[in-house]
């Protein structure tokens, strides 16, 4: 590690601090991107770009068309991959967010404020757009339609432009909030263990017109129909079978709509866990087989345990229940082939759920 009186020798402070910056940037990048160490990227730029297996998913639907417009482009996440299927211009209203995008996709990159009235004739040439709109302030996390810059009031004249749109939101968005048509089609993005962002396809791009489609990056699969609930018990309970159905699929309130929808059914109303008395094979679904159920008293949990030498790989919940991480410092945890321990509440009692993977783990 070079001293800072060293490099002090030969460049500024602002150089410094500018190539460690670089640095930092590039080193948070390599979690996102194929290419990390070769961006130009702020800290800010990485955490708000979208990722290269994101981006790539989302320039597949783009493909065939001949000229895209990437609007709010940041860094140039998703520009870079749109620039491998298709010719791509960037916009940002920073001059340093352009300069970052045409280095990072190398693409053509403007300075545009998409809010102005002077920008109204920007899509013309264009045969379809991306926007992704900011969802912080000062650093501070947006979570609702009404607060993106820029706002509804600029995607719908964008919309009147050039109908052929993708926009980029938050996955914990309110669908009740989008002014959706009938011919749009909303996407969940996922790998099955986090989720991504929920895009805003219209027009031509939007490929299940009046649903919502789940995609699950890791294994490739996508699912799309119009929203249902799954069916639900007479009465709160687990049968043999506790289901954890895809955050994606569950996000996109799809988990009703499987072709195996009528073998199982929702735990509690609400609850988003599901249960049956058969093991489903389905990448959606996610089976564990249930081993013991009892009351939730950590010291009785601990004396089960240790009478039946079992220990525990994880504790899992839902509806902050119990804290996971203060549960499991009370219990002895092993490895991945041990007990997952579901604490839920099921009517005014507090459960533990004893599990094991089932076939599809």
């Amino acid at each position: 590690m070079i001293g800072l009186t060293k490099l002090r020798k030969n460049w500024s402070l602002d150089q410094i601090s500018g190539a460690m910056n670089l640095i930092d940037a590039r080193n948070r990048a390599a979690k996102k991107f194929d290419q990390a160490q070769n961006l130009m990227a702020d800290r800010e730029g990485v955490e708000q770009a979208t990722g290269t297996l994101v981006a790539q998913h989302k320039a597949s639907r783009f493909a065939s068309l001949d000229q895209v417009a990437d609007l709010c482009c940041g860094i140039g996440g998703d520009a870079m991959e749109l620039a491998q299927v298709t010719n791509v211009t960037a916009f940002d209203i920073d001059p340093t967010r352009v300069w970052m995008a045409q280095h990072n996709a190398q693409c053509n990159a403007r300075e545009v404020d998409v809010t102005l009235s002077s920008a109204h004739d920007l899509l013309n040439k264009f045969s379809a757009w991306h926007i992704d709109p900011s969802r912080r302030i000062d650093g501070k996390r947006l979570w609702t339609y009404a607060d993106l810059i820029p706002g509804d009031e600029t995607i719908r004249d964008l919309s009147q432009q050039l109908p052929h749109a993708a926009i980029k939101l938050g996955p914990g968005i309110n669908f009740e909030e989008l002014p959706l048509i009938e011919t749009d089609e909303v996407e969940i993005i996922g790998d099955g263990r986090r989720l991504y962002e929920a895009t805003w396809w219209r027009g031509e791009i939007a490929h299940h017109p009046g649903q919502r489609t789940a995609t699950n990056l890791t294994t490739g699969c996508s699912f799309s129909s119009q929203p249902r609930p799954p069916q639900q018990r007479s009465q709160p309970g687990v049968d043999e079978i506790l289901i954890e159905a895809d955050p994606a699929l569950e996000r996109a309130e799809l988990v009703g709509c499987l072709p195996e929808q009528n073998s199982y059914c929702e735990i509690a109303p609400g609850l988003g866990l599901l249960t049956s008395n058969t093991a489903l094979d389905s990448p959606w679904l996610h089976c564990y087989h249930v081993v013991h159920l009892m009351p939730w008293r950590p010291r009785n949990v601990r004396l089960w345990l240790q009478k039946n030498q079992q220990t525990v790989s994880a504790v899992r919940t839902r509806g902050k229940a119990v804290d996971p991480d203060k549960a499991s410092a009370t219990l002895p945890m092993g490895d991945q082939n041990a007990i997952v321990l579901f604490v839920l509440r099921l009517g005014k009692k507090l459960v533990a759920v004893m599990t094991k993977p089932a076939i599809n783990l």
